[in-house]
Formats: C-alpha cells, sequence, structure tokens
C-alpha cells in the first residue's frame, strides 16, 4: 500500500470492491486530539496488533465517525467512476469535518 501524498487525506481507492456495482455504505472515521498517533501506517511497517496496541497506551483520543447516505451507481457509471464517487463524497466528508463524538 502505498503512502498517502501530503495534499490528500486518504489513499486511493483500488476497483475491487466496487465491481459488481453494489450499494455502498460509505464510513468515514476521523481521529482528532490525541496524544499517541492512532492511524496505521503501512507504508513504515505498521500492521494492525501494532496500531491496536498503540492506541491502548494513549490516554486520549476523540473519535468522530460519519455513516453517510446509501451510495447506488448510476446505471452507466464505470467502475472507476462508481470508485471516484465515492472516494470524492469520503474525502470531502472528511475534510469539511465530522461533528459525532464517540
Amino acid at each position: 500500500m502505498d503512502e498517502v501524498p501530503y495534499s490528500q487525506n486518504m489513499g486511493e481507492f483500488k476497483t475491487g470492491a466496487f465491481v459488481g456495482k453494489f450499494e455502498i455504505l460509505p464510513i468515514v472515521i476521523k481521529y482528532k486530539n490525541y496524544d499517541v498517533d492512532p492511524y496505521c501506517h503501512y507504508s513504515k511497517g505498521e500492521n494492525l496488533p501494532y496500531v491496536l496496541f498503540k492506541k491502548l497506551l494513549g490516554t486520549r483520543c476523540d473519535v468522530h465517525i460519519q455513516v453517510l447516505p446509501l451510495q447506488k451507481p448510476s446505471k452507466n457509471m464505470s467502475i472507476e467512476g462508481y470508485r471516484d464517487k465515492i472516494r470524492n463524497l469520503m474525502s470531502k466528508e472528511y475534510t469539511d469535518g465530522i461533528d459525532i463524538v464517540v
């Protein structure tokens, strides 16, 4: 998995999940106010068990979650077009801010 470019807030999506053109329920999760970095940096060799363990070491982390409306592809939309539609929607939500705190 490639590192996310500095100018972007999430990596590029692959097409596998979009091939069947099924409905997708996008969920955006954003961490704020943390004292231990909660993100998984695959490009730096971090794996899921390591990330879960380092989250336990932190004493503070706000988790903001937004469930977006169910998305359907338009009739003539390509797989890549559907992928990009979902990614752009999620990226916009991530950038504009999520106001639900768990």
